[in-house]
């Protein structure tokens, strides 16, 4: 009888140490995915930022660019416009003296 005895108590601490490694090994599978979902969630956190700091950067020198063409295209229609009001100037002055 104390033979059984002892099998069963051995029995329920071999199932409770089973019970605890597989238990063990769970949180150990549970902690690493929460490790691995924190480090993606900060990957994917950098490359936001660095595509936001592109796509900044192309905006950026998009209106540079745009500020400059508008600059050339403004002083031409300046000289241009320059070179009618003289053309109006010597019309006028023409017609004053008749």
């Amino acid at each position: 009888m104390q033979l059984e005895f002892i099998k069963f108590i051995l029995t329920i601490i071999a199932t409770t140490l089973t019970c605890y490694k597989c238990f063990e090994k769970e949180l150990d599978r549970k902690v690493d995915k929460l490790e691995n979902e924190k480090k993606y969630d900060n990957l994917l956190k950098e490359i936001d930022k660095k595509v936001d700091k592109i796509l900044y950067d192309r905006e950026l020198e998009f209106i540079k660019r745009a500020l400059t063409e508008n600059s050339e295209n403004l002083s031409s229609k300046l000289e241009i416009l320059g070179e009618d009001m003289k053309i109006i100037k010597e019309f006028l002055l023409l017609n004053n003296r008749d």
